[in-house]
């Protein structure tokens, strides 16, 4: 069954004109469908209504997206967007690591030439940052571990909202599923 319009008023045509017409009770009012068969229910004209007639496989993939979408906004929040950027941030950490790794004393002991040789991408903070390589690392290595946990929270949230879209059974179902998604809040 399609329905092939939806009305707010009742129409004006007579119901014997090869069109069959039904009211339906949607959203705490009563609309009037136009189908190529048998009578649709509330779900059918909330589809016509808000999405434009999709079909359910359809707005559960649009909504699936869009939780992926939000994800990436709420990531934002917190992090520099773009590809390079992300190559930064991972490089950064790496050499966090292992100036972490050489203890305090050694890589503060490291001239500002060897700094720049063997941790560039670190070697950029000091004095901006933080007053040493050492303190650099540590504020990456502690923004790291903010970040990864609130990562979790965000993955968990996405992929949690995701299964909800997936198993609803109707367009209302799948709104709701969609609207109760909860991120996390700076």
């Amino acid at each position: 069954m399609t329905v092939l319009a939806v009305h707010r008023q009742e129409p004006n045509w007579p119901a014997d004109n090869g069109r069959p017409r039904y009211q339906v009770a949607y959203g705490g009012r009563d609309y009037w469908a136009e189908t190529d068969g048998p009578e649709p229910t509330g779900d059918d004209v909330a589809n016509v209504i808000e999405f434009g007639g999709v079909s359910l496989a359809d707005i559960k993939a649009a909504l699936a997206a869009k939780i992926d979408a939000d994800a990436e906004e709420v990531r934002l929040r917190y992090i520099t967007p773009g590809a390079g950027m992300a190559m930064t941030y991972q490089e950064k950490f790496a050499q966090a690591q292992a100036v972490s790794a050489m203890g305090e004393q050694t890589a503060n002991a490291m001239t500002e030439a060897e700094q720049l040789e063997q941790f560039p991408t670190l070697a950029a903070s000091v004095g901006i940052e933080t007053a040493t390589i050492h303190d650099c690392a540590a504020l990456v290595l502690a923004r790291y571990a903010s970040f990864a946990a609130l990562s979790h929270t965000i993955e968990r949230t996405r992929l949690a909202g995701k299964a909800a879209v997936k198993s609803a059974s109707t367009v209302q179902g799948v709104r709701a599923a969609y609207e109760a998604v909860a991120w996390p809040t700076p």
